[in-house]
């Protein structure tokens, strides 16, 4: 055996091996695929894919790591027992609700037995960063505190108020927050007064280019502020930290993380600021696509957020838990998502080097992309007058909508699986009623319009609540031609299909199709005995092209209504259209229109959108 290593194969070559596997098909065209939003993702990343040959230089990671929650609770009671049991189970970035610091007495009642010098102290102050220091001031005075015991983060964010539809006043606010971020600087060393969200676009359908592109706005607006109270931009950069709302691709939300920071010190380095500020950056996972039926897979995809979180070099990671979908969050769901990071960075060490993707030509670029594309939209912002003018002059959430609008109909097509939901749905699973606790406040004031909050799961949910609810269980008929190896394929597609609405698929054994009249006889018969009124019919080219027009005529005189065809378009799928059947389903259709009129057509009703 020769002790020679084989020389590595070339691309070249690698094409016409992939391209003979794929019978002569092109090997880049029919493997490349491209996200809602995203570049298109090639098969295979070579050095020449790289941004100008090397790495990107992200600028560094803030600081030490921290695993970041929400402590849920109306009372400051509630707040500081849950606060206390996320303590022990390794939290150590406490973000605050509003309720936690309404005045200096509930701040005290919420951070009661608290180790102050462990934690690092959010208070999302949103519109109200004057009144979030001062109480936090006044609560120190009275515990015999000095600004150095704490590291206190105000979490100021007008413009994030503003796209939730709360700017009622944004001119005080931000000139509140660049206050506020001045005192810090010259008072309170180590404290920071802004965060910018991240989650408000990201939840209005935002693709990530455009999230960072927002983000990198409001950082903008936020150092002009800064600059107008006297706090000079190469000081002011220290005030401001990131918040990331991550999806469930790993790898882009690896590259997102990358991206977030190169383009923090491409700002810096545009402000002529000589010695750039790593960023400070919380990734949190997004709700967006949190279900709330199958909620179990919500746990896989919180696993890749955090992983994405922990390799992108996150200095704070939240990761909600599973059951968030269904209003306020189990214990046993929360110490599930804490124990996840804890895994991922304890255990498997997934954050033992910083930056592990650099050099990665598949990554560096996507973060090359991603980063080109946001300050493109940086500057669009920008040209619009800023983020404020851009939002409340419908600019940006016109765009934002636009894209929601492509990811929904990826959805819809299932061109955009949702595991559990719109693929390999459970229709046997019962929801538990919905839990009181750490929804988000859907109130609003103020004048600016608010970006929608979506959910990708609600258009699917929506039909699940309304089969649920509806007097008798819906079921379709699978009118099967042939054996299972003739028609198995087929009909479970279409199980899959239906089970996405809520509705239950009764399987027929299967007909004779030696003979066409016997083949329509049986399905007839079979479709009278299961007691469904709607059907499907599921067999291969051969019998639709042989018996299906007979078939479904049989079935159309027999009452079935509405009658599905499991069938891609074509010309087998338009002769049985002319038969008779009502609607073909394939790969690739609006499913979601398709279940909304077989839900017409059996007398389902339909319900509002699932919040």
């Amino acid at each position: 055996m020769s002790s020679e290593r084989a020389s590595a194969p070339t691309f070249a070559e690698w094409l016409e091996r992939v391209r003979a596997e794929l019978g002569g098909r092109d090997p880049v065209a029919t493997l490349s695929s491209r996200p809602v939003g995203g570049p298109t993702i090639l098969p295979l990343y070579t050095a020449g894919n790289a941004p100008d040959g090397s790495p990107l230089r992200s600028g560094g990671r803030h600081g030490g790591r921290r695993l970041a929650f929400r402590p849920a609770g109306e009372t400051p009671e509630e707040i500081n027992r849950n606060l206390l049991a996320g303590l022990a189970g390794g939290a150590s970035a406490v973000r605050l609700p509003a309720a936690a610091w309404r005045d200096r007495d509930a701040l005290e009642a919420s951070l009661r037995d608290v180790l102050l010098e462990a934690i690092s102290l959010h208070l999302g102050a949103g519109a109200d960063a004057e009144r979030a220091l001062r109480t936090v001031r006044e609560w120190m005075t009275s515990r015999g505190l000095a600004a150095a015991d704490l590291e206190v983060r105000l979490d100021a964010d007008p413009l994030g108020e503003v796209a939730r539809g709360n700017g009622e006043s944004l001119e005080s606010s931000l000139a509140g927050a660049a206050a506020a971020a001045v005192l810090c600087h010259r008072e309170l060393p180590g404290w920071r007064a802004i965060e910018a969200r991240g989650a408000p676009f990201h939840e209005a359908g935002a693709d990530d280019a455009q999230e960072l592109a927002a983000l990198l706005a409001a950082g903008v607006a936020y150092l002009r502020a800064m600059d107008e109270a006297g706090l000079p931009p190469g000081d002011a950069v220290a005030q401001i930290g990131w918040s990331v709302a991550l999806g469930s691709d790993p790898f882009s939300q690896l590259a997102k993380l990358r991206a977030a920071r190169e383009l923090w010190c491409r700002l810096q380095r545009a402000l002529g600021i000589a010695e750039s500020r790593p960023l400070a950056l919380h990734a949190e996972s997004s709700r967006r696509g949190l279900t709330r039926y199958d909620r179990w897979v919500n746990i896989l995809r919180g696993t890749s957020q955090a992983a994405a979180a922990l390799l992108g070099g996150a200095d704070e990671i939240s990761v909600a838990p599973f059951d968030a979908a269904l209003g306020g969050e189990s214990g046993a769901a929360q110490r599930l998502a804490w124990n996840t990071v804890h895994v991922l960075e304890l255990e498997s060490a997934l954050a033992a080097v910083d930056d592990p993707a650099a050099g990665a030509w598949y990554v560096e670029s996507l973060t090359d992309d991603l980063a080109r594309r946001a300050w493109d939209e940086m500057r669009r912002i920008e040209s619009e007058g800023g983020l404020a003018a851009s939002l409340t002059g419908g600019g940006l959430a016109a765009r934002l909508a636009e894209r929601a609008a492509e990811r929904r109909q990826a959805i819809a097509t299932r061109e955009l699986a949702l595991i559990g939901i719109s693929e390999y749905a459970q229709l046997d699973e019962a929801l538990p009623p919905p839990r009181e606790g750490n929804r988000p406040s859907t109130a609003r004031r103020g004048e600016a319009p608010a970006l929608p909050v979506l959910r990708d799961a609600a258009p699917f949910e929506r039909l699940r609540d309304a089969a649920a609810r509806a007097a008798q269980e819906p079921t379709v008929f699978l009118a099967n031609l042939g054996p299972a190896k003739r028609h198995g394929a087929r009909s479970l597609f279409a199980t899959h299909a239906l089970a996405a609405g809520g509705v239950r698929a009764i399987p027929g054994e299967g007909t004779d199709t030696g003979e066409a009249a016997v083949a329509a006889a049986e399905s007839v018969s079979a479709r009278r005995s299961s007691g469904a009124r709607a059907a499907c019919l599921c067999g291969d080219d051969e019998d639709y092209a042989s018996i299906g027009p007979r078939v479904v005529e049989a079935l159309r005189e027999a009452g079935a209504a509405p009658l599905w065809v499991a069938a891609p378009p074509g010309d087998l799928a338009d002769r049985l259209l002319q038969a008779g059947a009502d609607e073909i389903v394939h790969r690739g259709c609006d499913l979601v229109e398709r279940l909304e009129r077989l839900h017409a057509a059996l007398g389902v009703e339909p319900v509002g959108d699932p919040q």
